[in-house]
């Protein structure tokens, strides 16, 4: 048997005309249909997105109201103000509002509503933190019957709250920084 030249092996087509014609259309097929699946994806994202983006204010003012309705579950005289933005990862699981004190409008205190975890699953507990003071005081969790919270509370009380009563003002102080000082 002979060794065909160097020159037959490339003049010789791989393909056909027709066989790369109809592997051409069938790669234009895919291209297509991985098109449309992307587009589709893509619309999608954008959708959640905007549903996101829509949401955030009934989610900032539910929150709100369940700062209130946690004070006057515990008889205090503050006035829920507005929402306060956080510069750093917490503000996934919690959110702050500026209260004042109804007749004391001149200082300023803040809200923050966590989610923490307790021994009946995630749950939402409000402090009270004073900037100056450096403290932040628990007042209750959100959205829980009363026969509940005094058993989450007890429960709760020398782990988890005591651990964010204790980091709550690192949070804030770094996240707050020295604008909302001198306001104070």
């Amino acid at each position: 048997m002979s060794k065909p030249e160097d020159s037959q092996l490339f003049e010789q087509p791989l393909l056909s005309q027709e066989e790369i014609a109809k592997r051409n259309e069938e790669i234009k097929k895919h291209f297509i249909s991985y098109g449309i699946l992307t587009g589709i994806l893509a619309a999608m994202m954008i959708i959640l997105l905007l549903f996101t983006i829509l949401s955030r204010k009934s989610w900032r003012n539910g929150l709100r109201e369940e700062v209130i309705q946690v004070l006057e579950q515990e008889e205090s005289s503050y006035k829920v103000g507005d929402w306060v933005k956080l510069s750093n990862p917490f503000t996934t699981s919690s959110a702050v509002y500026k209260i004042s004190e109804k007749g004391n409008s001149n200082k300023w205190l803040y809200a923050i509503i966590i989610r923490i975890t307790t021994l009946y699953g995630p749950a939402g507990a409000v402090y009270v933190y004073d900037l100056k003071s450096d403290k932040a005081v628990f007042m209750g969790f959100a959205d829980i019957k009363s026969d509940v919270v005094k058993q989450l509370t007890e429960n709760s009380r020398y782990s988890q709250i005591n651990y964010w009563q204790k980091r709550i003002p690192s949070i804030l102080k770094g996240s707050l920084g020295e604008k909302e000082e001198v306001k104070q």
